[in-house]
């Protein structure tokens, strides 16, 4: 019994020094704008994501980073719904998918091969 309760305290020990780790590199910044609020969190000093807010609210454009800088991903959003084009790229930039939401459902989804050709499209049932 004591030689399967010690390696359970070894990961449980590892697993809490790797949340503190976690919890001290990643930051928050919140900015006034005009039109809103403007959220940008960062990791180890790199920017992952931009979040624009309007009344407590998603509004706007959403951009998410890979570790290099490069969009991830990218979406509108309109009172907490997603609305119009949501973009997702691969790490090498060139986009992977296109989507279209309208009142926070998706209507339609273009996919695309590396050479930026589509290969698919295909309209929510």
């Amino acid at each position: 019994m004591k030689k399967f309760f010690v390696p359970i305290l070894s990961v449980l020990g590892l697993v809490a020094v790797g949340l503190i780790f976690f919890s001290l590199n990643f930051t928050v910044e919140k900015e006034q704008h005009l039109d809103g609020e403007m959220e940008k969190q960062y990791f180890f000093g790199k920017l992952v994501a931009e979040r624009s807010y309007r009344n407590g609210q998603l509004n706007g454009l959403t951009k998410i980073y890979y570790g290099d800088g490069k969009i991830k991903s990218e979406w509108t959003f309109r009172e907490g719904s997603r609305e119009g084009l949501a973009k997702q790229y691969s790490p090498d930039g060139n986009l992977k998918f296109e989507d279209e939401y309208s009142a926070g459902k998706r209507v339609n989804r273009k996919e695309f091969d590396t050479g930026g050709n589509m290969i698919s499209q295909t309209a929510a049932k």
